[in-house]
């Protein structure tokens, strides 16, 4: 019974570590489908942004102009980079999960396999009773 009590705390625990995994892989999820969408919009916004060459611009307007251009793609560049880091993140939870998930069905089968011995064990003591009482009646019944 000790080792039942232990299996089913181990059980427990494999559970809850694997249901703390999945929802911190589901936050990474959300969280890179946030810098996607941010970088898509950077994307957007750095392809729409065009100089109209045939505006008459005077030297401020124009270095203004460029200044707003490259800080775009700067933006655009560290968006791209903040995407690979919570990619990578999710790669990395997505394996603890897997890991997680397989210690739990380890934990799911070592506790099967033991409840599997109990019953056999109920089962052959069962058994054995009925044994026993069959053999004191028919013992009876010879005298």
């Amino acid at each position: 019974m000790r080792k039942r009590r232990q299996l089913d705390k181990l059980k427990a625990l494999r559970e809850m570590q694997c249901q703390q995994v999945k929802q911190e892989l589901a936050e990474h999820q959300g969280k890179l489908v946030q810098e996607e969408t941010r970088l898509q919009q950077l994307e957007d916004y750095q392809k729409n942004y065009v100089w109209d060459e045939a505006r008459q611009a005077d030297g401020l307007l124009l270095n203004s102009a460029q200044m707003m251009a490259q800080s775009v793609h700067n933006a655009v560049l560290h968006q791209r980079q903040q995407v690979d880091v919570q990619q990578a993140q999710c790669r990395a939870t997505q394996h603890k999960y897997t890991h997680e998930r397989l210690r739990l069905r380890t934990a799911e089968a070592l506790f099967d396999s033991h409840q599997k011995k109990l019953d056999k064990k109920a089962a052959r003591q069962e058994q054995k009773m009925f044994d026993e009482a069959s053999s004191v009646m028919l013992r009876g019944q010879l005298f």
